[in-house]
């Protein structure tokens, strides 16, 4: 009896032990399990760990990204503040630290989908409470200084961070250059080709002095610029002034705005995910005279510091002004505005500068970023070059060919009132006809030529000074095409009627140049 019990207690002790060790061997095996599916990150993998962690960890907001996050959520905190969930601010190159912020949507919109609404209360206005556009917002520059002196106890103060952190000469306006900055820009323009007159004091420095009795102190002049720069008319409007330039199929914003109550932007059609909010500085519904005024690529330039895309706009005075714009066939195509046709001398300025414009190139080809210029100003200088090389020589080009169109209408219409043209299945008669044609009365090839021909009182305000910006003075402006000797050489120094003389353009014939004006197109 006393043998089975002891056999019991043992047999009791083995099961207890069994039982004991299974968590153990569980625990083990998961381990095993574990260390076997897995690889370490510092044997085997370790830039998948570095990755797990990098994924894991969101990214650090920049100074900036901060910035504007509480800028939009300062305007989605106002009642009647609005901002869709399907845009951001952010780099146009994420990959690139140098690049600039813009407005971008997140998703697809659809045309008509409204983007924003930014309540009146929330714009900073002119001091004067009038809010008619002029030559400069001298009454939302003092009201911008205001704000800004008051710094954080500003009721605009997330948007006054916008302004304390805008660096005036990261991308200066051509007034703000270096002078061998300016002094090259002034050898690519010379003395007749936009824009002119903006080194005079400073463009727009100039107007902040003199027509708002400006202060000449840090603060206000960036206040100045960062008015003109960025307000739409006399309203600096938050987020909006985000937007970036564009004219044709680039635009994808209108705007609608009901004065003293709401600045609203809605899709002007469908965009995709990706694209930056654009709309036009100059062709706008809200633009006024800069539409009707040859406001184009050259005063952009002017006025914003960057050269354009395509479609661009040139107003060169004499009649010629056209938009221009890539063709569906990849080549450089130009439409004259309408009511708008190139005079005799508008040609044969464009003539000249196009032959100086080659000299220029010649030129800046051996120019260097060496020569103590800024990269900035270097760069904006090449493309503003190849734009306004671009821009001269289509033009050129153009007139030529709607001349030789036209004199060759007017020579079929000459010949079928002689009587003398042949048919195509009629041996010509002789030489004789083509000399009687060749050597037409002065008086017979005035009378054919003027029939087609626009009229004076058609063209009467081609070149007013008030839609002309950048072009000469009235006396230089004269729309008659009868010039004397003694006018042109009133007009042109030696050296430029020695140049006129050598000029190759078959499109100014002695016989017609008198006579001869471009059909609008």
């Amino acid at each position: 009896m006393t043998h089975w019990r002891l056999l019991l207690v043992v047999l009791l002790g083995i099961i207890l032990c069994i039982r004991a060790m299974e968590p153990m061997e569980e625990t083990a095996d998961m381990a095993s399990s574990t260390s076997t599916s897995t690889p370490t990150c510092e044997a085997e993998n370790p830039s998948s760990c570095e990755a797990e962690t990098a994924n894991d960890t969101p990214p650090k907001l920049t100074k900036e990204d901060d910035m504007y996050e509480k800028l939009i959520e300062w305007i989605r905190s106002h009642k009647l503040g609005i901002v869709s969930e399907k845009l951001e601010i952010r780099r146009a190159d994420p990959e690139d630290a140098s690049s600039g912020y813009g407005l971008f949507v997140k998703e697809s919109v659809k045309k008509g989908e409204l983007l924003y609404s930014i309540p009146w209360d929330l714009i900073i206005t002119p001091d004067t409470g009038s809010y008619e556009a002029t030559s400069f917002s001298c009454g939302t520059t003092r009201t911008l200084i205001q704000e800004a002196k008051k710094g954080n106890e500003s009721s605009f103060y997330p948007y006054m961070r916008v302004f304390e952190e805008w660096d005036r000469y990261k991308a200066p306006l051509i007034e703000d250059w270096t002078e061998p900055g300016k002094d090259l820009l002034e050898t690519i323009t010379g003395t007749r080709l936009p824009p002119q007159n903006w080194r005079e004091d400073g463009y727009w420095i100039f107007e902040w002095h003199k027509f708002c009795a400006g202060g000449s102190d840090e603060l206000s002049e960036k206040a100045a610029m960062f008015v003109e720069t960025r307000a739409e008319d006399a309203l600096l409007v938050p987020l909006f002034d985000m937007s970036n330039h564009a004219n044709g199929k680039a635009i994808n914003v209108v705007l609608e705005i009901e004065h003293l109550e709401f600045f609203d932007g809605l899709a002007h059609r469908d965009i995709e995910a990706g694209e930056q909010l654009n709309h036009s500085y100059n062709l706008c519904e809200n633009c006024g005279s800069r539409i009707t005024s040859g406001y184009g690529t050259p005063q952009l330039f002017r006025d914003y510091g960057f050269v354009e895309q395509y479609p661009q706009r040139w107003n060169f005075g004499e009649g010629v002004r056209f938009d221009m714009n890539i063709t569906p066939d990849k080549k450089i195509g130009i439409n004259w505005i309408t009511g708008f046709s190139p005079t005799r001398r508008g040609g044969l300025i464009l003539e000249e500068e196009k032959d100086r414009l080659d000299r220029v190139l010649s030129v800046f080809m051996d120019l260097t970023k060496d020569h103590s210029l800024p990269t900035h100003e270097y760069e904006t200088c090449k493309r503003y070059l190849h734009a306004v090389y671009t821009a001269v020589y289509s033009a050129c080009a153009t007139i030529q060919m709607d001349f030789d169109e036209k004199a060759s209408k007017e020579n079929d219409k000459l010949n079928v009132e002689d009587g003398s043209n042949a048919t195509m299945d009629e041996e010509p008669s002789n030489s004789n006809s083509d000399t009687k044609d060749n050597n037409s009365s002065d008086e017979e090839l005035e009378d054919a030529i003027s029939e087609d021909d626009v009229s004076d009182e058609e063209l009467e305000d081609d070149d007013s000074d008030e839609e002309l910006e950048d072009d000469d003075s009235d006396e230089e402006l004269d729309d008659d095409d009868d010039y004397s000797d003694e006018e042109l050489e009133d007009y042109y120094s030696d050296e430029e009627l020695d140049a006129l003389e050598e000029l190759k353009c078959d499109a100014w014939d002695e016989e017609l140049e008198d006579d001869f004006e471009v059909d609008e197109e």
